[in-house]
């Protein structure tokens, strides 16, 4: 009777050891995981932003334009060098904020980091764009509607619209249990609003802090705000973290800093989560279910370059506008869009 017990006793001990082996082996190293906003949460409205800049602004700059290009980049190029600016975005060392590929000119990296005022910045900027000599009337009227949309706290965070696909990322890892934290080139009176805006208190709370380069007056990829980061999120100096970005300049500088950059575009992050076991895999329906959906937009987009197209040419000013090649550019665009949507 006595060695039955022991036996019985001894099996109970093995099962607890057992569980309690499991339990350990079963828990999830929690990571803290950094997101960009613009291009992985956040894409801009078109529709809103053209309404804002104005359809006779637009038509008038492509009429008038020899080499049709991004609007955002010509003016850019345009106010490259008007000044003044913060003394911070004149240092040597200082690393700017870019727009593909390319450092944004420094009034703009100054707006971004909110080292002066919107409307400090907007009104020496429009002032210097009207004394520009060699621009015409068209190309002056589209930068300064941009730059008032842009530095319009109301209409800047109004356009802005949350991608689906980045939202999924973000349950997906929360409910993983990983601390979630944004690291974004944001103006600091735009982020007030965008984070008051009532359809995002969701996603906000599933977020552990935010760095934000209008709040810390520094941009990315300047190492300083990276550091910034790992103190805010309280890791250790060894712990390793993973940055989502879609600015490749900006990952580079946060791998120096232990911050694991995943290039987003969204299907490509989602694989590697799952690949690094950060999530969990998605079920053969949910894969299928979004390779349709991308390959819809995809559908949908050239079907409105085929048949707006010639809508278009019928008018008086679409007609100025393509024999200005801007057909030839807008072909040139969708193979972009559909690497990105498609990934």
């Amino acid at each position: 009777m006595k060695k039955i017990v022991a036996l019985l006793i001894g099996i109970s001990l093995m099962s607890t050891v057992s569980a309690n082996s499991e339990a350990i082996t079963s828990q999830k190293e929690v990571k803290k995981i950094f997101f960009d906003l613009g291009g992985v949460l956040f894409d801009p409205h078109i529709p809103t932003v053209l309404g804002y800049m104005g359809g006779k602004n637009i038509a008038a700059f492509y009429t008038q334009l020899k080499i049709p290009k991004d609007i955002k980049t010509y003016v850019f190029e345009q106010i490259e060098h008007l000044r003044p600016y913060s003394a911070k975005s004149l240092h040597s060392s200082y690393r700017p904020a870019k727009y593909l590929g390319k450092p944004m000119p420094p009034v703009i990296d100054d707006w971004l980091a909110s080292r002066q005022s919107n409307e400090a910045i907007l009104k020496d900027i429009t002032g210097r764009i009207d004394a520009l000599k060699d621009a015409s009337v068209a190309d002056k009227n589209v930068m300064k509607t941009l730059l008032n949309y842009m530095m319009d706290p109301v209409k800047f965070t109004s356009s802005m619209k949350l991608i689906p696909e980045g939202l999924a990322i973000v349950k997906a890892l929360k409910e993983e249990g990983h601390e979630l934290y944004v690291i974004s080139n944001w103006n600091g009176p735009s982020w007030d609003r965008l984070r008051k805006r009532e359809n995002l208190q969701e996603l906000w709370g599933m977020f552990d802090g935010f760095i934000i380069s209008g709040k810390e007056n520094v941009n990315k990829p300047d190492p300083e705000i990276y550091k910034i980061a790992r103190t805010r999120a309280e890791m250790a100096e060894d712990e390793e973290g993973f940055f989502i970005d879609d600015q490749s300049e900006n990952l580079e500088e946060s791998e120096k800093h232990n911050l694991r950059g995943l290039l987003c575009n969204h299907a490509n992050v989602w694989n590697e989560l799952e690949k690094r076991k950060l999530i969990k895999p998605r079920t053969s329906f949910q894969k299928c279910k979004t390779k349709t959906k991308r390959f819809t937009t995809v559908v949908v987009l050239a079907a409105a370059l085929y048949y707006g197209v010639p809508m278009v040419a019928k008018t008086s000013w679409g007609s100025s506008l393509l024999n200005n090649g801007l057909v030839s550019w807008l072909t040139s665009k969708m193979s972009w869009v559909t690497s990105r949507i498609i990934g």
